[in-house]
């Protein structure tokens, strides 16, 4: 603000911000026109006022470019992203926040790959991710590292938050269920109550899912190219009756499924008919193993059909063995017989007669 010397026309003074600052002479030797040479002044300031405030307000939008954010990790492992800057992140390493090299220019960290992506690509998903969120298992986890916690859905799984699950051929990422996912050895199920594998007897599954087979649990799957699928060796006993049961998928065998409350027990296999010198198979049909000459002729079998015949004694008219006859009593075969040694079986007399 410019003010004239009271005693001197020529002379004026100049004020800032209330303070004296100089008192100067109007170069011309003219009076000073207080009020055009006021409004000049009063411009000039304004110039290097605003000026300032330039400045200072650059340097405020250079400072919020500079993200003060602090990284927090929730729980032992997971990811942090900075709110203000989405191709900045932290990755937690038990519990501590390690900087990770910045996405490249133009690019984005993805929520759900943990990968950058390209800014306005469908992978971008800056604007509506939040935050970087555990799975809620990894949660519980991370902090109660020594607990055991119940799948929701399947009563044969539980997780151990001690993780390394060894039910997947990769290792899971320590930010998913997956990475603590554990299972009872078969047949076992977990209790929700002792938080512990148990007879399956002794255990209550609720809603959660009760498998009966043993390919249910994901520790017996075929897991890699040249494996042998678990139905194989392990077949299924669902809706089967107790005791000696089908081997599905070995039908018509020597091959048997041993079942109980529609689990697998055992398998195993039928013993040779050592009277009559011939395998035995498993008949799906009587549930017991047959020699041969029960087993129908379609199913590899030497089946003596006794249909339309009348009741009797006949001789052996698929194999043609000389000494073995069997009996039909109402079209059904009821017996097998050898003749003793050095005989045969004579059909005309229904008898055995010696060779010589």
């Amino acid at each position: 603000m410019y003010f004239l010397d009271e005693n001197n026309a020529t002379l004026f003074i100049y004020c800032l911000s209330h303070v004296y600052v100089d008192k100067e002479v109007d170069a011309s030797g003219r009076k000073l026109d207080i009020k055009r040479d006021t409004m000049e002044a009063n411009w000039n300031t304004s110039i290097f006022t605003f000026t300032i405030f330039g400045f200072v307000v650059l340097a405020t939008v250079l400072a919020a470019q500079t993200s003060s954010f602090r990284p927090q990790c929730q729980s032992l492992f997971s990811w942090v992203r900075d709110p203000d800057d989405c191709s900045h992140f932290w990755r937690c390493v038990w519990g501590s926040p390690y900087e990770m090299p910045r996405c490249p220019e133009g690019q984005v960290l993805n929520s759900a790959h943990h990968v950058c992506a390209l800014r306005g690509s469908p992978y971008d998903n800056c604007d509506t991710w939040e935050t970087l969120t555990l799975d809620p298992v990894a949660e519980q986890c991370s902090r109660n590292p020594t607990t055991f916690l119940p799948h929701p859905s399947n009563c044969h799984q539980y997780y151990n938050c001690s993780g390394n699950s060894n039910l997947y051929p990769s290792r899971p990422d320590p930010d998913s269920a997956n990475f603590y996912l554990y299972e009872c050895t078969y047949p076992q199920l977990f209790n929700k109550n002792t938080l512990r594998c148990e007879d399956y007897r002794q255990v209550q599954c609720g809603e959660r899912f009760e498998p009966v087979d043993k390919c249910e649990y994901i520790q017996y799957q075929c897991r890699g190219p040249n494996c042998i699928p678990c139905n194989v060796y392990s077949p299924s006993c669902k809706d089967l009756p107790d005791g000696p049961d089908v081997y599905r998928g070995r039908e018509w065998t020597p091959y048997f499924s041993i079942c109980q409350d529609q689990r697998l027990v055992n398998t195993s296999t039928c013993p040779r008919d050592e009277i009559l010198n011939v395998a035995r198979l498993f008949s799906p049909v009587r549930r017991e193993c047959q020699n041969l000459y029960g087993i129908p002729v379609e199913h590899g079998g030497y089946f003596l059909n006794c249909t339309g015949r009348p009741d009797g004694l006949y001789s052996d008219d698929v194999t043609n063995r000389p000494n073995l006859y069997f009996r039909c009593d109402s079209g059904v075969q009821t017996r097998i017989y050898l003749c003793p040694d050095g005989q045969r079986f004579y059909q005309q007399t229904s008898s055995c007669t010696s060779l010589v």
